[in-house]
């Protein structure tokens, strides 16, 4: 069964940031999908992981949903908060990265990136 994100752009940012810093200062040159599906499997465990352990925030998840874009500040609070744990998961995972994708063994990682994600968003200026 596929896994239904709680928080899906808090999921989006913790994937695209795990991708990101596992392949820092890689050069890629193999284009066989196939090949890459440790990394991608590992990245969709630490991104569950991330998405369980950062409570739903109405600002920006509604039902599992995305809030809707409709206002600057809607724009703002999503994009703010989906950087923040873009950069904390490209920072764990950079070069040094674990192909493990089991969701519970990232559970510790997620719960340091969940605490350092909220101390961050309350120092977010509102708009």
């Amino acid at each position: 069964m596929a896994y239904v994100a709680i928080n899906p752009l808090i999921f989006n940012a913790a994937l695209q940031g795990f991708l990101q810093g596992a392949m820092t200062e890689q050069y890629l040159t193999d284009a066989t999908q196939a090949d890459y599906a440790a990394v991608a499997l590992a990245a969709n465990a630490f991104a569950q992981a991330v998405d369980t352990a950062v409570p739903v925030d109405a600002a920006i998840t509604a039902a599992g949903v995305a809030v809707a874009p409709t206002t600057g500040t809607i724009i703002e609070k999503e994009m703010a908060k989906a950087g923040i744990i873009q950069g904390l998961s490209a920072a764990i995972s950079s070069k040094r990265y674990s192909t493990n994708a089991t969701v519970a063994n990232w559970n510790t990682v997620a719960a340091a990136v969940n605490a350092l994600y909220q101390e961050s968003v309350a120092q977010l200026l509102t708009p």
